[in-house]
């Protein structure tokens, strides 16, 4: 008996909620309504984080550099730090230029 009930009060809820939700309006948070949209967010965003996160690898690598006491380990790392920091953050910055290149050709 207590089976049954549970689920008719299941099924008539799984019928019943879509029904009452639908008539909501939810605001889109981000206002995002194209998938170009979205991608020029991300890149936006990848590239707030990249000017922020390089001067900081950057000023790390140095750190490393000058404490390294002529330790080749140490100079290496800080050699492999720099090297794929600025290649990184060139490559972020010209992700934004072939975005804006794209979006040109494109639309």
């Amino acid at each position: 008996m207590n089976k049954k009930i549970f689920l008719i009060v299941a099924i008539g809820l799984m019928i019943g909620l879509p029904l009452s939700t639908s008539a909501l309006d939810v605001p889109n948070p981000l206002g995002i309504y194209s998938v170009s949209q979205l991608i020029e967010k991300v890149v936006q965003f990848i590239y707030i984080i990249a000017i922020i996160g390089a001067p900081l690898l950057i000023v790390i690598a140095a750190f490393l550099r000058m404490t390294a006491a002529g330790q080749e380990d140490k100079i290496k790392k800080s050699n492999a730090i720099m090297k794929w920091t600025l290649i990184g953050f060139v490559v972020i910055l010209l992700s934004r230029v072939i975005l804006s290149i794209m979006k040109e050709v494109l639309l």
